[in-house]
């Protein structure tokens, strides 16, 4: 996933700090970088979208940078998500 300002996406809900559910969110700024849990992530301001395209109001969420480390058919890979 590569976030740009103006884009809409929707990030899972182990990929973003702190909620429950798939976050929809249009992108309206970006921040720095912070370690958190073993993990990298990146701030990110944006306007949380509902299903059915309505607007639901401003959300700063920090996302995940990149997947832990994981095995795939034995080999160790870490998916960059930002």
């Amino acid at each position: 996933m590569q976030l740009e300002i103006g884009s809409t996406v929707e990030i899972a809900e182990d990929d973003y700090l702190i909620g429950t559910g798939v976050l929809r969110l249009r992108v309206t700024g970006l921040g720095g970088y912070e370690s958190h849990h073993g993990a990298q992530w990146r701030q990110v301001s944006g306007v949380e979208v509902c299903w059915n395209g309505a607007d639901m109001g401003v959300r700063d969420v920090l996302v995940r940078v990149a997947q832990p480390v994981r095995r795939v058919n034995g080999k160790v890979t870490r998916t960059k998500l930002i």
